[in-house]
């Protein structure tokens, strides 16, 4: 059943060089064929996205065996020759379902290397994840690269994989590795962590897609991204928010200090230096209540004794307790209305 994909007198007109038209749209099509169950596969398990990528199930299958046919000075495809040299003695001797095997291996693992490609360019930070991945891989030694289920897995080196228990799940593995990985790590301390993880748990094996390994790592980084941008727009919006309040605080207490002096300071209360004493300490309790985000208001007694350094607690009873309270609720009610606004 398999055979009926290919016939293998176009194969060696092909290698040969003596193919027509309608031979190469043959071999494309059989390897069109080879290809779209694969592409099915990861689609349905997850491990492809076509949102992400922008591009059709069709559209990815073409683009992951396009540089098969890439051709040569002399007109001949060099990537489909080479490996069926190497992978079979001799095309020509060759049974039918031998060269289909041979085929499917070589366009399932051009479909393979194609996917982290297609990621890179429909994902640029992921692209540069994969890229470091791979640097971290080669440095590290901590995982063996293998080929399982036509996709490349990475297996802790030198530690018992557990290849008959269940595959790892993601939401498990992302679990598990969510509780080591911090905001800031770079790519080898997760890959580091990553191997922890693996080889930390005895239910499912120890292997994980080289593909879901850096998009975990991305979703990291992401969450980092995240993080960083909801600071900055929060530290935006604080320092909107106070500036609007300081605008009302100054207008509230400019009129209060309009208003007050003629009774105040010309009456004969008290005198110019203290009156603006009230007017400042007022000031900083209208911010504290409604421009600074402080874990801890400050009292009354404390915002006058900023602006009198030897003020007691006993002469602030005694003296400006009764004088502070009234401006501060008057200034409160009016902050209030302003901000309603």
């Amino acid at each position: 059943m398999l055979a009926r994909f290919i016939d293998k007198t176009i194969i060696t007109s092909l290698l040969a060089g003596a193919y027509t038209p309608l031979d190469v749209r043959e071999v494309v099509q059989s390897c069109y064929d080879l290809a779209l169950p694969v592409i099915r596969k990861k689609i349905f398990l997850g491990k492809l996205n076509l949102d992400v990528m922008g591009l059709k199930e069709a559209d990815v299958v073409y683009d992951c065996l396009a540089d098969l046919f890439q051709r040569d000075d002399s007109g001949g495809f060099p990537q489909i020759r080479n490996f069926l040299e190497r992978q079979l003695s001799d095309v020509d001797k060759c049974s039918n379902q031998e060269l289909l095997i041979a085929l499917r291996t070589l366009v399932v693992a051009k479909v393979n290397d194609n996917i982290v490609r297609l990621y890179g360019e429909a994902d640029p930070a992921l692209r540069k994840i994969l890229r470091n991945l791979k640097l971290a891989l080669e440095r590290s030694q901590l995982f063996d690269q293998l080929s399982r289920f036509n996709e490349t897995y990475l297996v802790p080196r030198g530690v018992d994989p557990i290849l008959h228990r269940p595959p790892i799940p993601l939401d498990f593995l992302k679990q598990e590795f969510s509780r080591v990985v911090v905001l800031d790590d770079n790519v080898p301390d997760m890959l580091k962590k990553l191997h922890r993880t693996i080889c930390g748990q005895e239910e499912y094996q120890r292997a994980v897609p080289l593909v879901v390994s850096a998009i975990l790592f991305k979703e990291v980084y992401a969450l980092g991204w995240k993080t960083e941008q909801e600071a900055e727009i929060l530290q935006q919006e604080n320092e909107a928010v106070e500036i609007d309040a300081r605008h009302i605080v100054d207008d509230v207490c400019g009129k209060l200090e309009t208003e007050m002096r003629p009774s105040y300071v010309q009456g004969g209360k008290c005198n110019q230096k203290l009156f603006g004493d009230y007017i400042q300490a007022v000031r900083n309790i209208l911010m504290d209540e409604f421009g600074n985000h402080q874990t801890e208001k400050r009292s009354y007694f404390e915002c006058l004794k900023m602006q009198m350094s030897g003020l007691t607690k006993e002469r602030y009873l005694q003296q400006h307790r009764t004088i502070m309270e009234y401006f501060a609720k008057i200034a409160k009610e009016r902050a209030r209305e302003e901000l309603k606004k």
